[in-house]
């Protein structure tokens, strides 16, 4: 297994170096099958006295104002939050981004130490959030909500064991999907 950049993943799909991969970025291509299996919320993280006078919303004016710290060109967290940004009336030009990054470890470890915020996935900060080393907050007015996807050759048959890893997969988010809805409904 490899952990790279959404459109290296789909590079190597297309050389036909890996099968399959999953990625965080919906693209646009005739050679490549995306199929949507998890939803994701992208939120902007700070350690946790980087704020002193926010609770948990900020606004974009406030982000325009801080030092950002992205992923690297070509990341599917990147391009989500370029989009929303656009979406937004922000370009990166209005952004004072001072530091790209090439993984999710890294972003968490240079935004804990107080450097700036970055945007990232809120599943991947559980641990820190829970740890207090980080915290998250929401953008006013603004969602930076996304899809992972499994992707795939066009009319490429997959190998039996490479199914079985996606059945599985998709079994663990389905499960997943139901204990929320079971919690939420407040069913035992």
């Amino acid at each position: 297994m490899n952990i790279e950049n959404s459109q290296a993943i789909v590079s190597s799909i297309k050389d036909h170096f890996i099968d399959v991969g999953l990625i965080e970025t919906p693209i646009e291509d005739n050679q490549i099958n995306l199929e949507p299996f998890m939803a994701d919320e992208i939120v902007l993280i700070a350690a946790p006295d980087y704020f002193s006078d926010v609770d948990q919303n900020l606004t974009l004016e406030q982000v325009k104002e801080t030092p950002l710290i992205f992923r690297e060109e070509g990341s599917g967290t990147r391009s989500v939050v370029n989009h929303y940004m656009e979406k937004a009336g922000l370009t990166s030009d209005d952004l004072q981004i001072v530091m790209e990054l090439g993984s999710t470890e890294a972003i968490k470890a240079v935004v804990e130490s107080g450097l700036g915020v970055s945007f990232i996935s809120k599943n991947a900060i559980k641990k820190e959030q829970e740890l207090g080393l980080l915290k998250a907050y929401s953008i006013t007015d603004l969602k930076l909500k996304r899809y992972f996807y499994i992707a795939y050759r066009e009319k490429h048959v997959l190998k039996s064991t490479t199914e079985l890893f996606l059945e599985t997969l998709r079994s663990i988010v389905r499960k997943k999907e139901e204990a929320k809805i079971q919690l939420l409904n407040g069913d035992d």
